[in-house]
């Protein structure tokens, strides 16, 4: 998105005011929805809405041949696309370049082991578990993409239900085999663990703010984005922009962030069970 100088000058300062074009201060969200179950027919699904900003994953979760170096894990895999009408305005980068950027980021964060226990997903060890396939869809853009996709992959992930599965064990000299319950009423959720979520810092001027819209994306200089779990811990960082990076107070920064993904997490946690649909806070 482009934007003049004169108003990327103006923002820096209302940022380094503490005041931005919303009236937020530097540290504060816009509100969160978060919507869980919105595709039936999938394994899994979650919108989240932040702003102006909305997010579409699904998931869907199949029987597949057990990876790993020793066959005992399963597999996460996330797709990433903005949609044709996101309101997607870059001249600089097209829009396979942002999309291989979310793809990879959201990879990152959440096909590590960190993210979840890929030895649980496992069924029959060197033959069978669980491949997990996440769709993303950014369907409005407003600003701060990557949080709002991992809000709403997080949450996507831990509300995913499959059929229950029995281990038949063979008798000597048999291999064992599985058995698939296919009634709805059997299904069970599929991951356990305290996957991260990013926040994302962006610079402006000198002053670090939390959640920018897209006017406040149009005019950082440096970009932070930190992966944090439901303990505060950081789980990776991902920096982005032009600009250098001051070391002299970014320890403060960082723990802003920790602070807001705790925060963050707490909130989605009121989802992550088979009956919750929507819950929003920061409104």
């Amino acid at each position: 998105m482009r934007i003049s100088c004169t108003e990327v000058d103006y923002i820096a300062l209302g940022a380094s005011s503490d005041f931005r074009a919303d009236g937020r201060q530097a540290f504060e969200f816009r509100d969160v929805v978060v919507e869980s179950h919105v595709v039936p027919s999938v394994s899994g699904s979650c919108r989240a809405q932040v702003g102006g900003t909305d997010v579409l994953v699904y998931v869907k979760a199949e029987l597949d041949e057990a990876q790993g170096k020793t066959g005992t894990e399963g597999v996460i895999t996330i797709t990433a696309h903005y949609s044709s009408v996101a309101g997607l305005d870059n001249e600089i980068r097209t829009s396979n370049i942002l999309n291989a950027e979310l793809q990879e980021s959201l990879n990152r964060l959440f096909s590590e082991k960190h993210a979840a226990n890929l030895e649980r997903l496992c069924l029959l060890e060197g033959r069978v578990a669980w491949t997990v396939l996440v769709d993303v869809t950014v369907l409005k853009v407003d600003g701060n993409v990557l949080d709002v996709a991992s809000f709403a992959v997080r949450n996507a992930l831990l509300t995913t239900l499959v059929p229950h599965v029995d281990v038949i064990r063979g008798e000597e000299g048999e291999v064992d085999e599985i058995e698939v319950d296919d009634e709805p009423a059997s299904r069970r959720l599929l991951l356990e663990g305290d996957p991260p979520v990013y926040i994302s810092l962006y610079l402006l001027g000198s002053k670090w703010i939390l959640d920018a819209s897209q006017d406040e994306e149009a005019s950082m200089t440096s970009k932070l984005s930190v992966g944090v779990n439901s303990r505060g811990k950081v789980c990776g960082v991902i920096k982005a922009g032009e600009g250098a990076l001051e070391w002299d107070g970014l320890g403060d920064t960082l723990k802003t962030a920790t602070r807001m993904g705790v925060k963050i997490i707490e909130g989605l946690r009121k989802l992550e069970s088979p009956r919750a649909e929507t819950v929003g806070f920061f409104g």
